[in-house]
């Protein structure tokens, strides 16, 4: 009796020091349990401004790239719809449930670090105390005694008859799928040939799409496929132009996360837990940075391969219209030709100079003759 307080004792004096270390330095690594808000697709703000335009951009650019595969897609899915060619259904099968063979015992777990270093210590502890041999050799029989026991139940499991096969889960349909590009090219050729309707068109890339679609033919539903055509290559092109503009936005936030978290430490140096949490966001956001990434490479790729599809399917030897010839431009009358008089400079000075009167002409005086009567 004497030992066995003795030994209570000194477990509980030797394990206090490392249990009380255990929680302290689980509690900062965790700081913020559970999953982050960027983790959860939430909009994190930590309190300072710097710091939550970056979680902004990450939070706006996220839903963006959320919705892109789905837009890409509906465009596809509405051509395919005008061409009558159905979507693709695939089966997923349910996975099945997984049952423990009878005749093979459960492996237990592996212990966790925290769990191997306490029990080291108790045996320490056992160790250390008087009479403590004895104890670890009665513990040691205790456990020879439950291999034992577990043999033996392993063996009684093996014997009983075995239990009948579950059912296989039933198949559960997925949402419809947009065909290929190219099956919808396909479609689209079949459909030309048969309306002996043909068409050119050119897609030129860059921020804003721009499309020209030549037309051979003066069937109303080729004309209407023209149009189904040349809307889905812009759609589809304008959505290849967002992906790239995305990337460059992912990869500038990348650098710019880069550059937060090595400055957390000094941002929020007035709480620990704070600084956990804000690292843990980041921590978030860069790995949602590179999947967004990854998303809008394989977006942009599945919008250029329709844009390609439908250029070449659409490929017609087609001239362009010649431009209309101008309306012919009347000649200018000739200005009519001033006098020598006026273009001479001296008329043009006489003209400036006011008329000065002309002074009249004396009679000539007539030499006046006496003459005597």
């Amino acid at each position: 009796m004497k030992t066995s307080k003795l030994l209570k004792k000194a477990i509980s004096i030797t394990a206090l020091p490392l249990l009380l270390a255990l929680s302290t330095t689980t509690v900062g690594c965790l700081g913020h349990a559970g999953p982050s808000e960027v983790a959860q697709g939430q909009r994190y703000q930590s309190g300072d401004p710097t710091y939550d335009q970056f979680f902004e951009s990450v939070h706006e650019l996220s839903v963006q790239m959320s919705a892109a595969p789905k837009t890409e897609s509906q465009l596809r899915m509405a051509l395919a719809k005008e061409l009558g060619v159905e979507p693709e259904v695939e089966d997923e099968p349910a996975a099945p449930t997984p049952t423990p063979s009878p005749s093979a015992p459960a492996t237990p777990e592996a212990p966790s670090p925290t769990d191997a270093y306490k029990a080291q210590l108790e045996q320490s502890a056992i160790n250390a105390v008087p009479g403590g041999a004895a104890v670890n050799s009665i513990l040691a029989q205790v456990k020879q005694v439950k291999a034992t026991v577990g043999q033996f139940q392993a063996a009684g499991a093996a014997a009983a008859p075995a239990q009948e096969t579950p059912a296989p889960a039933a198949t559960k349909k997925k949402e419809p799928k947009a065909p290929s590009a190219p099956l919808i090219a396909k479609a689209v050729k079949e459909r030309s040939e048969k309306l002996g309707f043909e068409m050119k068109l050119s897609v030129e890339r860059g921020e804003q799409a721009k499309t020209k679609m030549l037309t051979r033919g003066d069937h109303a539903d080729g004309a209407k496929l023209a149009r189904w055509v040349e809307r889905t290559a812009k759609g589809e092109a304008e959505i290849a132009a967002d992906m790239q503009a995305a990337k460059k936005k992912l990869a500038k936030l990348a650098s710019i996360g880069a550059a937060l978290e090595a400055n957390a430490d000094g941002a929020f140096k007035k709480s620990r837990s704070k600084t956990s949490e804000v690292k843990k966001n980041l921590a978030d956001a860069k790995a949602l940075i590179e999947l967004m990434e990854s998303r809008a490479a394989e977006v942009e790729k599945k919008a250029d391969l329709m844009v390609e599809k439908l250029e070449a399917v659409a490929s017609a030897s087609i001239d362009e219209p010649a431009p209309a010839a101008p309306a012919p431009v009347e000649p200018a009358k000739p200005a009519k030709a001033e006098s020598k008089q006026a273009a001479s400079p001296k008329a043009k000075e006489t003209a400036k100079e006011p008329a000065k009167a002309r002074p009249r002409p004396v009679a000539p005086k007539t030499a006046q003759v006496d003459f005597e009567p």
